[in-house]
Parts: C-alpha cells; structure tokens; sequence
C-alpha cells in the first residue's frame, strides 16, 4: 500500500432510507460528514452523485457503493433474526398443545427378522437436518478470485484521471512525490509479494491466501492475508524501489528516514483478529508481516520488533519453511471459509 497518503480523521458517514410511501423506487441516502453526496438505487444497484461533477466523484462513488453494500448486510442481519424469533415463538406456543397429549406406550415386541430380510449393512439411521449454511450469495462476493494489486491499480487510474496532464508531467520528467505515484508503487509492491507468496505456497498443503480485502466501508484493505499450518499473518507490502531500508527494534527506516510500517502492521493485524474471531472464534493470533519489495539493500540491526515480521521479498520461501505448525487442518479451512467472503469484512 502507498504510504505517503498522510493521516486524517475518519469521516462520519450516515444514511437514511426513503421510498416516499411506495411512490417511487426505494434509495439509500449517504451522507459524509452531515453533507450530502448522493444515494445508492436499490432496484437499479447504482449510485448516483448530487455532484457528479465534483473533485472527489470517483471516491464518492465507491463510499455509496461500500455503504450502499454494509447497509444491505445489516438489513439481512436483521430479517434473518426476525426469522429465527418467529420459529421460536410458534415453537413456544405449539409447547402447551403437545404437553396436553397423554403419551401412547406401545406394548413391548421382540423383533423378529428374517435371514432373507437382514438389515442393510450399509444403512445408518437419519440425521437431524443441519442448519442451513449460507450462500456465496448471503455472503458477498468470494475474495479468493482478487488478484495481488488489483484494486490499488485501480485508485492509481482514478487519481491519475483527476490531474492526468500533472500526472503525465511527472512521470515523464521522474518526479516522484503526489498525484498517483504513491498508488502506483503501492500496486508495484502488492503485485510483487502477491507473485512471491503465491508461488511460495504451491506446492504447501494447507496454505490458503488472499489478495487485496477491503475490510471496512472506508476502503482500508488487507494487502494480503495468508492461513495455515504456520498460522495467521496479516502482510503489508511496501515498495521503496533503489533504497536502503533497515530494520530497528520499534522502526524500519528508508533511507534516513524512519517510517510508520511497524506501527501500521500492528494496528491492521489486530483489526483483522478482531473481525475473524467475530466470524469464527479462534484462539489464535494474526501475526503482523511487512514484506519490503524494489529495496536495493536490507539490513538487520542488533535487535528487531519481536511481534512483527520484517523482511525482504526474497526471504519469502525461507521464512515459510522455518515456521512450526501450530493449526490443525480443520482450523485452518474453517478460518479460510470464513476469510474469502466479503461480507465478512464489511459489515458496517
């Protein structure tokens, strides 16, 4: 991910659903920080701008479609616990009824079974009905389809569109701050490790990895999360293309410059534990990884972070195969079913 993008307050976002009694189709209204910006058509899925012409359109549109998403996932919430109390309702009122009927004792036999007429060896007695399990469709789209870089490159092309002719000039004249620059190393650093990891994992049984998950209606995504034997990693990807970069105790620095990687990898892989110990409880951590990409040197000091893992991209194979196994496989494909469906991530 890019990471000179600053840091600014997380935006209020509201809504408010309307259909005017029935009179016209029902829409979503979104609002960012008490302001309108347009709403979602729920019977033509699509979201509409009150400016469509304004500097931040594109971002606004993928707020209402995000929220738009989130809103819809609450409304299923919602219907699905109406549902489940009305069965507990008529269960509770059918109670009286059957505690009324005097139990029927049949007289006691002895069954005879013929030689000719033996039970089936292969006949096991009837289940009860497990719970419906939900649908790819209840659950949002699958994850596991996102390719490594995929939804940077494309906030690379819409930043690129807002200023294209200052982007243009930069690229062409090497300047390397603003615009969409810091989205395309990000998308440069994501493709990379993806390719790395994706590869590293092939030929392992039991590791499962995903690209690219958006994990709240903000657009704050997961660069890549890995499932496996070894465990639970959250992985930043960070590109810094001809630099030395070094890693401290509480800091990897570039250049001269220290940076927030360390800070950052522990914040997302605790929101990423919390998000699937919500969906599937489990005991076990999600570990923090910054993957370093494009680096022209790595070096280690005395001492390193003891809950984050940092190293280059080349170092991928090894790392993997110096892991223990601390999940079992059923854990692992437990976690990984929940992991890969969208609205698993985004639920408000």
């Amino acid at each position: 991910m890019a990471d000179d993008q600053g840091i600014h307050a997380e935006p209020t976002i509201t809504t408010r659903f309307s259909n005017a009694y029935g009179k016209r189709p029902p829409i979503l209204h979104v609002k960012v920080d008490g302001e309108q910006i347009g709403h979602w058509d729920i019977e033509a899925k699509a979201a509409v701008l009150d400016d469509p012409q304004h500097q931040q359109a594109a971002e606004y549109l993928a707020t209402i479609e995000s929220t738009a998403l989130a809103w819809q996932v609450r409304q299923e919430k919602r219907r699905a616990k109406k549902a489940r109390a009305a069965v507990r309702n008529e269960a509770a009122a059918a109670e009286p009824m059957r505690s009324l009927q005097a139990p029927v004792s049949a007289p006691a036999m002895t069954p005879i079974v013929p030689e000719t007429l033996a039970p089936n060896p292969l006949w096991r007695p009837a289940s009860p009905d497990p719970a419906p399990a939900l649908s790819p469709v209840d659950r949002g789209r699958d994850l596991s389809s996102n390719k490594a870089g995929a939804g940077v490159r494309q906030t690379a092309r819409t930043k690129f569109r807002e200023a294209p002719l200052a982007n243009l000039f930069k690229r062409l004249t090497g300047r390397s701050t603003g615009g969409d620059w810091s989205w395309r190393q990000g998308m440069r650093g994501e493709r990379e490790v993806g390719r790395v990891l994706d590869k590293a994992i092939a030929g392992r049984k039991g590791w499962f990895l995903l690209h690219g998950i958006t994990r709240n209606v903000r657009g704050t995504d997961v660069d890549h999360l890995l499932i496996g034997p070894g465990g639970i990693f959250s992985i930043n990807a960070k590109f810094h293309q001809g630099k030395d970069v070094w890693v401290g105790e509480h800091v990897v620095g570039v250049g001269r410059t220290p940076t927030k990687h360390v800070v950052k990898a522990r914040a997302e892989a605790k929101a990423v534990r919390k998000i699937l110990h919500a969906a599937c409880p489990t005991p076990h951590p999600v570990t923090p990884v910054v993957v370093i990409a494009g680096a022209s040197n790595f070096s280690r000091g005395e001492k390193v972070p003891g809950d984050v893992v940092v190293l280059p991209v080349a170092e991928i194979p090894d790392w993997l195969n110096a892991l223990r196994e601390s999940m079992r496989p059923w854990e692992v494909e437990q976690l990984y079913d929940v992991a890969r469906w969208e609205r698993t991530w985004i639920t408000s």
